[in-house]
C-alpha cells in the first residue's frame, strides 16, 4: 500500500536525480514497512522490471530521515547502482550538491534509537547502539574509533522497564 506523503517526496527526489543526470528506475511500490526492524528500508527488483521500495515505520515522524532513507534506496534503481559499489558511490556523491547524504551503511543510532548495548568513545564521547550481542559488545577494547583512534568503554545495559 502506497503512502500519498511518501509518493510526493519521492516524486521531489526523482526531480534531483534528473538534476543530477541520474535515471531512476520505474517504481511499482513506495511505502511504509512495520517488517523493516533492522534497516531504515529497502529496495526490491521486481519480475515486472518495476523496483518496491520499503522505508521502516520507525522512521515516522522524522522526515529528513526518510527523504534520505527514500533517496538511497530510489539510488539502488539507477542503472548499476543496485549494489553499494563504486558507481553506486560515485552517484552517491552526485547527490550531495542537491543536499543528499547518502552511506552504503548506516549505524543503529541513525534511527535515534537506544540500542540494548552501549558503548562510549574514550576519546571523543559518541556513543554507539548495539541492538545484538556480537565480538564488538562481547569484546569492545579489541575495537578501535574509526573517528578518532579512540577505545570503546560499556555504558551500563538498559533493562527492560517494570510493569
Amino acid at each position: 500500500m502506497a503512502d500519498a506523503g511518501l509518493v510526493v517526496m519521492l516524486e521531489s527526489i526523482k526531480e534531483d536525480f534528473r538534476k543530477a543526470s541520474l535515471t531512476p528506475g520505474r517504481i511499482g511500490e513506495v511505502s511504509f514497512s512495520g517488517r523493516l526492524t533492522r534497516s531504515r528500508g529497502n529496495c526490491r527488483r521486481e519480475t515486472d522490471g518495476f523496483y518496491t521500495i520499503h522505508i521502516s515505520t520507525r522512521l515516522m515522524g522524522h522526515t529528513e530521515l526518510v527523504r534520505e532513507t527514500l533517496a538511497h534506496e530510489l539510488l539502488h534503481t539507477v542503472n548499476g547502482c543496485f549494489d553499494h559499489g563504486p558507481r553506486f558511490q560515485e552517484a552517491a556523491r552526485k547527490l550531495r550538491e542537491y543536499g543528499y547524504h547518502i552511506q552504503s551503511t548506516y549505524e543503529p543510532e541513525a534511527f535515534e534509537i537506544r540500542g540494548r548495548y552501549q558503548f562510549q568513545c574514550s576519546r571523543c564521547g559518541v556513543i554507539v547502539n548495539r541492538t545484538r550481542r556480537s565480538n564488538f559488545t562481547e569484546h569492545p577494547e579489541r575495537y578501535i574509533h574509526k573517528g578518532c583512534g579512540g577505545h570503546f568503554e560499556p555504558l551500563p545495559e538498559r533493562r527492560p522497564r517494570e510493569k
